[in-house]
Formats: C-alpha cells, sequence, structure tokens
C-alpha cells in the first residue's frame, strides 16, 4: 500500500504550518479525534494499545489534551435523560494539571447538568449538607439528587448564592 500513512503526514505538515499563526493571533482551536484498539504486537506494552486516525501530530502538538468516556446512563423513570461522563486530563502545558480526572453529567437536549455540578461541589466543601440520599438547602430538606436539582433550577437566587459562597470560600484567601 503506497499512502499507508498519509493522513498521518498530512497532519504533522497541516499542523506544522498552523502553529505559528494560531500562537500569534492568540486563537483557540479544538480537534476531536476518536481512537480504536488494536491488537499490540509487543506483549511487554499490554494486550490492547490505542491507535488515532491521524497520527501522533495531534498529541505532540496540542498544548491540552482530555480524553472523555461515558460512565453511565441517566434515567427518569424507563427513558434515558443524560449521560455521566468523565473527563481525564491527559496532558496539560499551560497548567500542572496532568492525569486530573472529573465528571460530567449531560441532559440529553440540555447540555451540560450545572445544578448538579453546584450540589456536588456544595456538599464536597460543606457549604450545603448532604444527609442520605438528600440535600439541607437554606434549611429546607430535599429528598433525592433530583428533588435537590429541580429546586436549584427553579430558584435562581438560591444557587447563585450557594455559587458565590464557594466562591468565597476557595478564591479568597
Amino acid at each position: 500500500m503506497k499512502f499507508k500513512d498519509a493522513q498521518s503526514r498530512l497532519m504533522t505538515r497541516a499542523l506544522r504550518k498552523i502553529q505559528y499563526t494560531l500562537s500569534r493571533s492568540e486563537t483557540l482551536i479544538i480537534f476531536v479525534n476518536q481512537v480504536r484498539t488494536k491488537r499490540s504486537s509487543d506483549p511487554s506494552s499490554g494486550l490492547y494499545k490505542e491507535v488515532t486516525c491521524g497520527g501522533n501530530a495531534l498529541g505532540f502538538y496540542s498544548a491540552i489534551r482530555m480524553r472523555t468516556s461515558r460512565r453511565k446512563l441517566q434515567y427518569s423513570k424507563d427513558e434515558a435523560t443524560g449521560i455521566s461522563i468523565a473527563v481525564q486530563i491527559i496532558k496539560n502545558k499551560l497548567v500542572p494539571a496532568a492525569l486530573k480526572e472529573a465528571g460530567l453529567n449531560i441532559g440529553f437536549g440540555k447540555g451540560i447538568c450545572h445544578e448538579s455540578e453546584i450540589l456536588e461541589m456544595a456538599s464536597t466543601h460543606g457549604v450545603i449538607v448532604k444527609e442520605g440520599s438528600g440535600y439541607w438547602i437554606n434549611g429546607d430538606f430535599l429528598p433525592g439528587k433530583e428533588e435537590a436539582e429541580k429546586f436549584l433550577l427553579e430558584n435562581d437566587a438560591v444557587a447563585d448564592d450557594i455559587c458565590s459562597t464557594m466562591r468565597s470560600q476557595l478564591f479568597e484567601t
């Protein structure tokens, strides 16, 4: 096969050309790349290895690399309403944060569920109290995460107050 690695060579040439222009114009470019699993010929490196369709050039030229993977589907009754994903930072040239992981909940037709993030962060840092599967928010007990998320969605002032309290705790020393 004559043009076996044509796509990876093309990516290398293109990234080399646009790297200087992007850095001078302070422009962000996002690439979404899919990996597939290939059986490894070297048994010492594991049974399977991940292969990208564009070669390894994106990994070398990128400043930040993140890997996303699906954790589970979220259901309401018998219908899938969202997905829970894990985001792992593989490479970060800007801040030393390699191999850190975060979880996100994405609602179908809605996007990232900010109420879920607020609940998780606020209960971790003691702004609200989690008791069993329920939450204490402003003196009210809300049974279940869905009820608490619905409460924050309907009461923007309470959600903003919780966010400002967390910001003052975390960022002002």
